[in-house]
């Protein structure tokens, strides 16, 4: 059985309410923000409850997620919080939790540009009520901030303490040109020159790495150019491209 975690389960597809942290003294007012995964736990236990009425087999469980979704079942696998039965199998597609944008450190910086482009007071980090939700300006935010949060929910119990014997088969995948999306219909059609190709690996190794940038920047910059063509051609730049953002933000992490 599939859970459809990034649309169906997290707050009516509303999928950044359920990890967004309006607080800005976490040592003094500890308050979690990882409630999405709560929400998604608490689907599985449904599941686990009620499947056998539809069925299903409580005992034979499978989740599959692409990007945002995979996240999610990752982060759920490895969280102590999850009962063990809850799943039992895992298909991650383009995505970990180890995947650079599935984990926001700046959760105070996050949650106030949500709340910025929805017009939203942040004096009160905690949702009015469902009658609140009918008229966010969902369709016209461009806040996007993928991940779940540094400061999960639910910490981790003593050692000791620990459920243990959490096993899970899992298979992992992703396409050739997983981040193809990524890119522009003009890129996708015309391809591009070494000049737009730097300015994207550029901005790639910004946004990816803190420390070494000019060496890493150098390092991909050679990997993916084609140095047995004597002229690089707009569509071979493009594709290597593609890869260089595909195995960077989609592959790397595993």
């Amino acid at each position: 059985m599939n859970l459809r975690s990034n649309l169906g389960v997290q707050d009516l597809g509303l999928y950044f309410a359920g990890f967004l942290n309006l607080n800005d003294s976490p040592s003094s007012k500890p308050r979690m923000a990882n409630y999405g995964l709560m929400d998604q736990i608490a689907a599985l236990h449904w599941i686990k409850g009620n499947i056998p009425r539809f069925g299903g087999d409580p005992d034979n469980v499978t989740l599959m997620g692409w990007e945002a979704g995979a996240a999610c079942i990752n982060f759920l696998m490895a969280s102590p919080t999850t009962s063990p039965g809850l799943f039992h199998r895992a298909i991650l597609i383009a995505g970990s939790s180890h995947s650079s944008w599935a984990l926001i450190q700046e959760t105070f910086v996050a949650g106030q540009n949500v709340a910025g482009a929805l017009n939203c007071s942040t004096q009160n980090n905690s949702f009015g009520g469902d009658h609140n939700l009918g008229v966010l300006p969902i369709t016209t935010t461009t806040a996007n901030p993928h991940g779940h949060v540094s400061d999960p929910i639910n910490s981790p119990p003593p050692m000791g303490k620990r459920e243990v014997g959490k096993k899970y088969d899992i298979l992992v995948g992703l396409s050739s040109l997983e981040k193809l999306t990524e890119f522009s219909e003009m890129d996708l059609e015309f391809g591009f020159e070494s000049h737009r190709r730097d300015a994207i690996l550029r901005t790639l190794v910004r946004n990816s790495y803190r420390f070494h940038r000019n060496e890493i920047l150098t390092t991909i910059t050679n990997e993916y150019t084609d140095w047995e063509r004597t002229a690089q051609h707009p569509i071979n730049t493009r594709d290597l491209a593609i890869n260089a953002v595909t195995d960077c933000l989609a592959l790397a992490p595993w």
